[in-house]
């Protein structure tokens, strides 16, 4: 598919409750990858990489209750989150995006030095009543254009109502 400039390819979540696309490159992420990038418990449910251009997109249905007017609390609470960890390193401050198709609430930020720095867009949306948590991951050098990847990609997100009983949501992050 050809979506302004990037060609990109379709992907389905959730039984086809979730649909976006991605940029074309990105593939399920390999078991050792992901491992490696999420030396957590609890890791993402679906972890999609570009490993030629080290980028990752990450997508989890939550099971925590979220409706559309809560969206943009709860990236600020994120973000909050964040900044006590990483004190200085927010880029983008949490807003909402609800001229976008879904609405979306985000923020954007730095790990480690540049260069050789990750950055990093955090992105929650209401799935069903339940948050869907996102992640984009890439180095540092390459923000300007993750910017514009994350917002192809939130901007081809559509949402199809299903009963809840074909969902899997997680239990909790």
């Amino acid at each position: 598919m050809q979506n302004e400039g990037i060609q990109t390819q379709e992907i389905s979540l959730w039984d086809d409750v979730f649909q976006t696309e991605l940029p074309t490159g990105f593939e399920i992420a390999a078991e050792e990858l992901i491992k490696q990038k999420f030396p957590y418990i609890t890791k993402p449910e679906f972890v999609f990489s570009n490993e030629q251009n080290r980028q990752i997109v990450t997508f989890s249905l939550l099971h925590k209750e979220l409706r559309s007017e809560q969206i943009e609390s709860a990236i600020r609470e994120i973000q909050r989150m964040v900044a006590h960890r990483y004190p200085g390193n927010i880029r983008d401050y949490a807003c909402c995006l609800d001229r976008i198709g879904v609405n979306t609430g985000y923020f954007s930020f730095l790990t480690g030095g540049i260069p050789n720095g990750e950055y990093h867009i955090i992105f929650v949306m209401e799935v069903q009543d339940r948050m869907m948590l996102g992640t984009y991951h890439c180095n540092a050098d390459y923000e300007k254009q993750a910017k514009d990847v994350v917002l192809k990609i939130l901007k081809t997100t559509k949402l199809c109502k299903a009963e809840r009983s074909w969902m899997i949501i997680r239990d909790s992050l």
